[in-house]
C-alpha cells in the first residue's frame, strides 16, 4: 500500500477515517501532527496528518517537500456547508478550551459574516479557523481520493478497494445536535451560503 497523507477537514468525520486508517496500517507506522505545537515529523510513517494545518504552510515552512508530498496516496473528506457548520458549532461549545464567543446559533454564523475567519496555516487551530471553507484545504494539493460525508459508508468501501485493505468504519466524535435545517431561518440560511460560497457551487450542495 502507497503511504497516506489524510487532510483532516473539521467535522467531515476525520476521527472515525483517521482511526479505521490508523488500525488498517497496524500500530507504530502512524503519526498524528501539531508541528506548530513542538511535533517532530518522521518522513517514512505509512500514515500521516497534520490535522487541521495548510499543506503549504509546511511546505514553506520546509517540514514536507514537494517530493514526499508526491510520495503520498492523498485522501480528504468534504461535508455539505450547512450540515458542518451546525457539527462544528456543537464541537465548538463542548470545547471550553478553544475559549471561543458563541452565544446562539444566530450568533456564531452572525460572527462568521461579519469578522471571518482566521486561515488556515501552520498551526492546528486559531480561533475560528477550523471554520474556513473546505476549499481552504481541498484547493491546496492534488487529492487522490476525497469521500463525501453524505455518502460516507460507500465512499469508504471504495477508498478500502483503491487501498486494499479490509477495514470497518466506526462512527465516532459524532456532535449530538437534531436535523441540521432546524437550525436555519431563511436569513441564516442565505448568511451561510454567502459565507461558504466558493465550496457550495464547487460541489453542488443544496440546504
Amino acid at each position: 500500500m502507497k503511504p497516506i497523507l489524510f487532510i483532516w477537514i473539521p467535522k467531515a468525520a476525520g476521527t472515525s477515517i483517521w482511526e479505521a486508517l490508523k488500525s488498517a496500517v497496524g500500530d507504530g507506522n502512524s503519526q498524528y501532527l501539531r508541528i506548530a505545537g513542538g511535533d517532530k515529523f518522521d518522513p517514512t510513517r505509512q500514515l500521516t496528518t497534520f490535522l487541521h494545518s495548510s499543506i503549504a504552510a509546511l511546505m514553506e515552512h520546509g517540514t514536507v517537500t514537494p517530493a514526499w508530498i508526491k510520495s503520498r496516496y492523498i485522501i480528504a473528506s468534504r461535508r455539505n456547508s450547512w450540515d458542518r457548520l451546525v457539527s462544528l458549532y456543537h464541537y465548538f461549545r463542548r470545547h471550553v478550551t478553544l475559549k471561543l464567543r458563541l452565544g446562539t446559533f444566530s450568533d456564531f454564523v452572525g460572527r462568521l459574516s461579519k469578522e471571518g475567519v482566521p486561515p488556515i496555516a501552520l498551526y492546528n487551530y486559531r480561533g475560528y479557523s477550523q471554520a474556513n471553507s473546505q476549499t481552504s484545504w481541498l484547493d491546496e494539493i492534488h487529492l487522490n481520493f476525497v469521500a463525501r460525508f453524505e455518502n460516507l459508508q460507500e465512499d469508504w468501501k471504495d477508498l478500502c478497494k483503491q487501498l486494499k485493505i479490509d477495514q470497518a468504519l466506526p462512527h465516532l466524535n459524532k456532535s449530538e445536535h437534531g436535523p441540521y435545517r432546524e437550525y436555519y431561518t431563511m436569513a441564516l440560511r442565505k448568511a451561510v451560503a454567502k459565507v461558504y460560497r466558493s465550496e457550495i457551487e464547487k460541489y453542488d450542495y443544496e440546504f
